[in-house]
């Protein structure tokens, strides 16, 4: 069995990872993975409407410039949500 495991930023276990995602208000989502010891969240990325439409593209956007474009302003956006948020 071929079990993926994460270090939990709260108690330093490593647990499996298993990722779940709340639903916060102005239809932002909070994706995190949880541990199973502590029960405390770690965090993966914070996306709003406009964001998942970003992923959307650059997923069927080919490799290159345009691309990378993509990946970075997702990047600012997802940091700018996660300040708001934490």
């Amino acid at each position: 069995m071929n079990e993926n495991l994460f270090q939990c930023g709260l108690c330093g276990n490593l647990t499996p990872f298993v990722q779940k995602t709340d639903k916060l208000e102005n239809a932002v989502h909070h994706t995190y993975a949880e541990c199973q010891c502590c029960k405390g969240k770690t965090t993966i990325c914070y996306t709003n409407k406009d964001i998942r439409k970003l992923l959307y593209k650059q997923r069927n956007t080919k490799p290159g410039k345009k691309k990378e474009a993509l990946a970075n302003q997702i990047q600012s956006e997802m940091r700018v949500l996660q300040k708001n948020y934490e």
